[in-house]
């Protein structure tokens, strides 16, 4: 599963790497937990790509209680499209959620520590991820979000048995566009970035999702 990342990329970045125009200046985030804004790029009405913040841990529509999106961080490539939870936003609203990296806890010799994932050529990760609009009876509005996840990359695979799905830029057009079919939003889950990673120990800090800076990043000696 993933169940905390960070995002610290400028502006300027985030609109080259992803076709955007004037996206906004987003405070640096180093220890992202669920239930918070997490930055998305989904279609806009114009039919462009905007960047939006959306509250990670989605809320089916048809959910009474807001608080079981708590529990909906991540959904499997595997069954994304099948699930009751995911399926409809799996036919109509897929987005990108946007990380510089993500965390994951592996044994040791010293005992499990957090383990820092991010792409070795330092591009922004664009996770596959689906997004729902939900109404409570008082008509206030959630917007919330899911992050898809499939096996572990090979070199990931002794810390965690699970990875987000890190779409590759041609994949990620795919993932975006409206009417896509099923079959071709389902080769690009299959198709998710598995080689390129750089994995570093942090140290553990990061396990207090109240902990947020530069410091979780930076790597120590693994021992």
């Amino acid at each position: 599963m993933c169940g905390r990342f960070a995002f610290f990329a400028p502006p300027d970045v985030i609109a080259t790497q992803f076709g955007l125009t004037d996206p906004p200046s987003l405070e640096p985030r180093y220890n992202i937990s669920p239930t918070q804004l997490v930055p998305v790029v989904r279609k806009d009405q114009d039919g462009g790509s905007g960047l939006d913040l959306l509250r990670w841990g989605l809320i089916p529509r048809w959910a009474k209680d807001p608080s079981i999106g708590n529990r909906m961080i991540n959904a499997r490539a595997e069954t994304v499209s099948e699930k009751p939870a995911f399926r409809e936003a799996f036919a109509r609203r897929r987005c990108l959620i946007l990380a510089s990296g993500f965390y994951e806890w592996g044994e040791t010799p010293s005992g499990k520590r957090p383990f820092f994932i991010s792409r070795s050529d330092e591009e922004i990760m664009g996770f596959a991820g689906l997004w729902e609009s939900w109404r409570s009876e008082a008509n206030q509005v959630v917007e919330s979000c899911v992050i898809i996840t499939t096996n572990a990359a090979p070199n990931l695979a002794g810390i965690h048995e699970r990875m987000p799905v890190v779409l590759a830029p041609d994949t990620q057009t795919v993932w975006l566009a409206d009417g896509a079919a099923p079959e071709n939003c389902l080769a690009a889950l299959r198709s998710g970035v598995a080689e390129g990673l750089a994995i570093r120990p942090v140290e553990r800090p990061v396990n207090n999702p109240s902990n947020d800076g530069i410091e979780l990043i930076r790597p120590v000696a693994s021992h």
